[in-house]
């Protein structure tokens, strides 16, 4: 299944939990609500005018769960797509009616009837066609982590590949999202990426371009301070990429909690440059400075009328690519309005039995290699992703204030210090299964480091903290071989 433009990761969980209930036999006759918003779900698009006109009007959101070739889920959220997708599609009322029988309604006959009635498929393909371009998203999205037996890096290289130019990896936090973004732009770029992480105080200037004091010494050598218009960040990247004129290359440009900083402030008019189809010099902006010279603060001058590439407007090149990363439950995630967040395309980084396995086994590694010890790192990784998988799929997975974005990752147990390492170490040599003791002590020390406050800290001011923190204690030093823990 496909999901194009949901407004949060939420959300985009909601409808797929729903579509999973149509998909297994569950009626769609009901108007979902989410976040106080009246959610039309159906398993087809020709049940679409059996809501009445007057109930459209209440209607905020309507999510088409599509069967056959065209399967895939299209979301319309504003009131002109909803009336519009619904007079085009109560055009074929007449072919409905007459489809309206018991094997119909028990759902084989619709399928039968979308894919024998050319004008309504033909229907269903333009409709996706106007949401991807509505929404600026060609690509569409598996929400299965596995995707056909392809790690997370390979599905960004492949969305990359097939046109992608703006993503944002989310997920729990510590689950690795910056590092895979690194991978997939030193496997594309070697090292042609910039990297940045966004805060509180970034803004405009610091970005793309401002006043800035710079050193000046006059003919005399006597030394002043002078505000010039220098690039930002991102300005400059972008300038030494167009300088390369290496049109087939793909650069990265990677901003690490990009959900950090007032994002309109810090975009300003590159909201519009952002779309993958307003990339290019044909697609130039004025910034805010453009009246004044850009200085090179590198060459200690400003750049000749004939060497300034972007003396008429700044565009993004085509062949940047921009990948965001951000944390799910971190407050600052509501500042992204839905204009920003309808130009990245979002792929979720799952906290998943395997990938705890592969990215501990990494983690681990490296401790043995820095402190020369000797023990099985696959085997202790295993001990320790059973463990932490119980713990979530215990106390967070199903938990109404939580859910899996809360998960517990592998990001908690990389950078211990050298003592921790060796006390785990000490009790493996100490033990008759050395692997059991090495995961049991990690696991131990990282719950008094980082994992009990991180806990209490996710249920403070409710009243059961230490009850609750108790529990998470307890699941995670029990390592019940359950289906659940393959998740």
């Amino acid at each position: 299944m496909s999901v194009i433009n949901f407004a949060d990761t939420l959300l985009n969980d909601f409808v797929y939990s729903v579509c999973k209930e149509i998909k297994n036999g569950k009626s769609t006759r009901t108007i979902y609500e989410y976040n106080k918003k009246k959610i039309w779900i159906m398993k087809s698009v020709p049940r679409l005018p059996q809501l009445e006109k007057n109930k459209l009007k209440e209607i905020d959101s309507i999510v088409f769960c599509l069967s056959e070739k065209d399967e895939g889920i299209y979301c319309v959220q504003n009131r002109e797509q909803i009336n519009r997708c619904y007079s085009e599609f109560t055009n074929n009322k007449d072919n409905y009616d007459e489809s309206n029988t018991d094997e119909y309604n028990a759902g084989d006959g619709r399928k039968k009837f979308i894919k024998n009635n050319s004008t309504l498929t033909g229907n269903i393909k333009e409709l996706g066609k106007h949401l991807n371009n509505e929404w600026g998203a060609d690509i569409k999205m598996d929400n299965d982590s596995s995707n056909n037996g392809k790690s997370i890096e390979e599905q960004l290289k492949d969305l990359i590949s097939n046109g992608a130019t703006q993503i944002i990896l989310t997920g729990a936090p510590g689950i690795g999202k910056t590092r895979m973004a690194k991978e997939v732009a030193e496997k594309l770029n070697g090292k042609g990426y910039e990297f940045v992480q966004f805060h509180p105080s970034y803004d405009y200037t610091d970005f793309v371009e401002g006043l800035r004091p710079i050193e000046d010494k006059d003919n005399a050598g006597n030394t002043t301070m002078v505000f010039r218009k220098v690039d930002g960040i991102f300005k400059k990247f972008c300038r030494e990429v167009v300088k390369q004129n290496a049109e087939e290359k793909k650069y990265f440009f990677l901003i690490d909690e990009i959900n950090r900083a007032d994002l309109s402030k810090v975009f300003g008019e590159l909201m519009f440059c952002l779309e993958t189809d307003k990339r290019g010099k044909g697609n130039a902006v004025q910034t805010q400075y453009q009246n004044l010279p850009t200085y090179d603060v590198k060459e200690k001058k400003y750049y000749g009328e004939n060497e300034d590439i972007f003396a008429n407007g700044f565009y993004i090149p085509e062949n940047v690519i921009i990948i965001g990363t951000m944390n799910d439950i971190d407050r600052s995630v509501e500042s992204m309005d839905f204009a920003l967040r309808r130009r990245f395309i979002w792929k979720e980084v799952e906290v998943t039995r395997d990938l705890l396995k592969n990215s501990l086994t990494g983690i681990l590694g490296e401790y043995k290699e820095k402190y020369k010890c000797n023990f099985e790192c696959d085997k202790v990784a295993e001990v320790i992703a059973d463990s932490i998988m119980n713990l979530n799929n215990e106390k967070l997975k199903d938990n109404p204030n939580f859910g899996k974005h809360y998960f517990i990752s592998q990001g908690q147990f990389a950078n211990l210090p050298g003592n921790i390492i060796n006390q785990a170490i000490d009790a493996g040599e100490k033990a008759e299964d050395k692997t059991e003791a090495i995961a049991k002590s990690l696991i131990s020390s990282v719950w008094d480091l980082r994992l009990e406050s991180l806990l209490y800290e996710y249920i403070r001011g409710e009243g059961d903290e230490q009850d609750f923190v108790e529990e998470c204690k307890k699941a995670l030093e029990s390592r019940e071989e359950k289906e659940s823990t393959q998740a």
